[in-house]
């Protein structure tokens, strides 16, 4: 193993160093092996000390990030061989209790006659969601298509039960891309995502519906006008995945808002969180992803570090249409002072995460030290702030 003088990089690096070629990392950001073992050590060459810089460590993080997702989905493909066989695939299975939250409670005491009644669990798997909420007494029947004790064997998806009011489950997950690469059955549906389809098949079907889905239906805009609350949750929910997962809980009831909650914790009403989100600053005048963009942005929070504006010239990486972690932006007016507008920038974005509790940037797989799920930020906000910032300095 090599001796890293860099404790940041010694850190990162050192559970992995006899597990990935440090040669070929180098190679993928565009170095060479003496580069980075230089850098790793702080070797003095000519004189010079090398050591990282932040942009130097962005785009090892991408690196990383990049390769973190191939040796996932390579798992998942191995996984799949056992998994897929006779099942949907995508399916994850609740590990810890996510029912004691005040949200929950509130929208069961919604139910008329609850106690007489028989709820649906469309989606059973091995029975976890019935057993978090024993306490209560509840009358099931469950489905699944594997079947097993006292689970209905069948394809609920394509037969879905009729005649229950209530359901509370925890739906499938398959992206429509991953399923067609994977050579996996989807639904003919104008859905995404395999979870949104099955969403709608419960709405269509039951009155008072609770799921636990990707945390990111919060910003899908879909089925909102029977929603009634989410909860985002904080914890990790499945044993096998980090995947961010929220609490969505709908009543036959229409409405124009709904209640946003991380875990115990009441962020405020849909609507009110959606007026502080800048969503009246749109400007095209913005290019994302050109190699030149004077402006850089920092997409992903790391471990420890935050989402941050800097000068275009830091991202040193490779620029390509599909970045989404590492970009370049280009559209600032040559008379703007670029430092000004950077810090400014990074001004409002601090604000912007403050006032919205991070409701409207993407979670990701993976912790950040304090607990919570990573954020990354979308084009459509970054959009938003640069527009923001920029109308601010003209005036």
């Amino acid at each position: 193993m090599i001796k890293m003088k860099d404790k940041t990089a010694y850190k990162a690096l050192e559970s992995i160093a006899e597990d990935i070629s440090l040669s070929r990392l180098a190679k993928s950001i565009g170095k060479d092996k003496s580069w980075l073992y230089h850098k790793l050590k702080n070797d003095i060459v000519n004189g010079v000390e090398y050591r990282f810089n932040v942009s130097e460590y962005a785009l090892l993080a991408e690196r990383l990030h990049k390769l973190a997702e191939d040796i996932h989905r390579c798992a998942e493909e191995l996984d799949s061989v056992v998994q897929d066989a006779n099942r949907t695939a995508g399916r994850y299975y609740t590990n810890e209790n996510v029912f004691e939250y005040p949200l929950f409670k509130e929208w069961l005491k919604l139910i008329p006659e609850l106690e007489r009644t028989t709820i649906l669990e469309p989606f059973a798997g091995e029975c976890s969601i019935p057993k978090m909420l024993e306490q209560y007494g509840f009358k099931w029947k469950c489905y699944d298509i594997e079947g097993g004790d006292n689970v209905v064997k069948r394809d609920t998806i394509s037969n879905f039960p009729k005649n229950h009011r209530v359901c509370i489950t925890n739906p499938p997950y398959l992206a429509k891309n991953s399923a067609t690469r994977r050579g996996l059955q989807y639904p003919d549906c104008e859905f995404d995502n395999i979870y949104k389809y099955c969403l709608k098949l419960m709405l269509d079907n039951c009155q008072y519906v609770a799921a636990i889905i990707p945390d990111s239906f919060i910003q899908s805009g879909l089925f909102t006008d029977r929603l009634y609350g989410v909860i985002s949750l904080p914890e990790k929910v499945f044993e096998d995945t980090e995947y961010p997962v929220c609490l969505a809980m709908f009543s036959p009831k229409k409405s124009a808002d709904f209640a946003i909650w991380r875990g115990d914790t009441f962020l405020g009403s849909y609507r009110e969180l959606s007026k502080t989100a800048l969503l009246e600053y749109r400007d095209e005048r913005w290019v994302f992803n050109d190699e030149n963009g004077s402006i850089g942005v920092i997409c992903a929070d790391g471990n420890k570090s935050r989402i941050r504006f800097v000068k275009g010239e830091e991202i040193d990486s490779e620029i390509k249409e599909s970045s989404r972690f590492l970009v370049r932006v280009s559209g600032l007016p040559d008379d703007i002072d670029r430092d000004t507008f950077i810090e400014r920038c990074n001004t409002i974005l601090e604000q912007y995460r403050e006032i919205t509790k991070d409701i409207f940037l993407n979670s990701f797989k993976g912790l950040r030290s304090d607990g919570m799920y990573r954020k990354r930020i979308p084009f459509k906000v970054i959009r938003l702030i640069l527009t923001y910032a920029l109308e601010r300095m003209i005036v």
